[in-house]
């Protein structure tokens, strides 16, 4: 009796199913050792807050000097700048990681984008905006917010908008005060300022007007909504806090601590 012969095409097919479960498997591995990866890099403490000068950045605790350490904050990017050493930590709140750092001063930070004071001048990645901001925000790929002194030597200034292609500058607001903080969520634009003989402080959302306890320092989102925080100087008793805007109001959060992210 003859042997039966195995049909070449289920033969074929036989091949080709086992390439098919090994081509699975080998996938399979990979996604495995990458989920495996990124948990393994993720922070066990998932928050960002800021008490007695002490910066709690996930796993990791900052010292920040009052003078002249400072924070940008363009969500999702958080920006830790040392101007003493001139170095800028840019972390992606999203990855819950540090993106890089950079050797500048930077003002904010945006998808690659980079607005940085260099001596006497700010630049727009490796464009000189022709002026020295002393607070800066991208509102988008072809503009900036910029906070400068209205004459050289004086302590009162303005909130101009900067088109960097073309570097035409428009007046958005002049203050006989001090702008202390400025930022765009959404559409609005937000900018603190203090009256620093009457210490009264006022938050802008575009042209409204707030009155609030408490001088504004840094404006940020968290969880869909809007926050300002309040660091330590001779002009808040020397106390970090930070307040929610709530229908045209400010409602302090907590006394003495500051929560930029939970």
């Amino acid at each position: 009796m003859k042997d039966i012969e195995l049909n070449p095409i289920n033969t074929n097919l036989r091949k080709l199913l086992q390439a098919g479960v090994a081509l699975i498997l080998v996938l399979f591995l990979v996604i495995y050792f990458v989920i495996l990866k990124n948990n393994h890099n993720m922070p066990k403490n998932k928050t960002i807050t800021f008490e007695n000068g002490r910066l709690q950045m996930f796993d990791d605790q900052i010292t920040l000097n009052p003078f002249p350490d400072r924070i940008a904050f363009h969500y999702p990017y958080f920006v830790i700048v040392k101007p003493t050493l001139k170095t800028s930590a840019v972390y992606n709140l999203d990855k819950k990681q540090k993106e890089k750092e950079v050797k500048e001063i930077v003002l904010d930070y945006y998808n690659g984008n980079l607005l940085f004071n260099r001596g006497t001048t700010t630049f727009y990645n490796k464009k000189d905006l022709g002026l020295l901001c002393e607070k800066a925000f991208i509102k988008s790929q072809n503009e900036v917010l910029c906070v400068t002194k209205q004459y050289t030597n004086d302590v009162e200034n303005k909130l101009i908008s900067i088109n960097v292609s073309t570097k035409i500058q428009k007046d958005i607001y002049s203050s006989k005060n001090i702008i202390t903080g400025v930022a765009v969520i959404g559409n609005d634009i937000y900018y603190g300022e203090v009256e620093p003989y009457t210490r009264k402080n006022f938050i802008y959302i575009n042209k409204q007007k707030i009155e609030v306890s408490d001088i504004v320092s840094l404006i940020y989102p968290m969880n869909n909504k809007h926050y300002f925080a309040s660091f330590k100087s001779v002009l808040n008793n020397q106390k970090e806090n930070y307040y929610s805007i709530v229908d045209g109001k400010a409602i302090k959060q907590e006394e003495g601590k500051i929560i930029f992210f939970k």
